[in-house]
């Protein structure tokens, strides 16, 4: 989700406090997003949600099940814990950038969700669309601009 504010015809001093207002907002709303992300914790997978791909894949476990390296236990790794992986980074002037620190986000809240996840983690794109239509930053708009001109 990109946004930007434009001010054409404005004096220097009311453009550099649009800046300063741009900076926060862009701020405020990657925190917002940073926060619905962070919020996103559903219960694990119900029993036999875990569903082969494809045969070949199906084979491919059935042969490592025989040789006695599955089942696959979950937890023996280190965990990046994706709630907690989400952080802000600014970049440019008002630019600021929601990332994450798991390798494995991608397959998770990513465009590769696997099937799994799909219905219980809300994607990065459908995060940004939920705090889009809350409404909250065009608040955020309306209340600095207040602020700026009163």
């Amino acid at each position: 989700m990109a946004y930007s504010i434009e001010v054409q015809g404005a004096s220097l001093h009311i453009v550099e406090k649009l800046r300063t207002i741009q900076d926060q907002i862009v701020q405020n709303v990657a925190a917002f997003t940073q926060r619905e992300m962070i919020g996103n914790n559903p219960p694990p997978p119900g029993r036999g949600s875990g569903k082969f791909v494809s045969d070949r894949q199906r084979r491919y476990v059935m042969m490592l099940v025989s040789m006695g390296q599955v089942p696959y236990v979950r937890g023996r790794g280190k965990s990046h814990r994706l709630n907690r992986s989400y952080l802000i980074l600014p970049e440019l002037i008002a630019n600021y950038v929601l990332v994450t620190t798991a390798a494995y986000a991608p397959y998770v809240v990513g465009d590769k969700q696997a099937d799994i996840h799909k219905g219980r983690w809300i994607t990065a794109v459908e995060a940004g669309n939920k705090v889009s239509k809350s409404g909250e930053v065009q608040t955020m708009i309306q209340t600095a601009l207040r602020s700026l001109f009163s």
